[in-house]
């Protein structure tokens, strides 16, 4: 069985580096628990509006362009 943090803990690494391709599977591989925090928050009436897809997606745009800021080194800090 693959450590999936230790995994994690390279793509952060290389994404600090300013691989753009580790960041795509960074961002990937929180794809599932983003989509479940943002269908757990959205109110019923924002639902019919908007899915949660649309703001998982907006949040690895948002995560992409200011990448650069983030300090952490831990996977736990990124999910943070």
């Amino acid at each position: 069985m693959t450590d999936r943090s230790g995994d994690k803990q390279d793509l952060i690494r290389r994404s600090r580096a300013g691989d753009d391709v580790a960041l795509g599977g960074l961002l990937d591989d929180c794809r599932g628990y983003l989509k479940t925090l943002a269908q757990r928050q959205l109110d019923s009436r924002l639902g019919v509006r908007i899915d949660a897809s649309d703001i998982v997606q907006q949040t690895f745009l948002l995560a992409h362009r200011e990448f650069g800021q983030f300090r952490g080194a831990q996977v736990g800090e990124l999910i943070a």
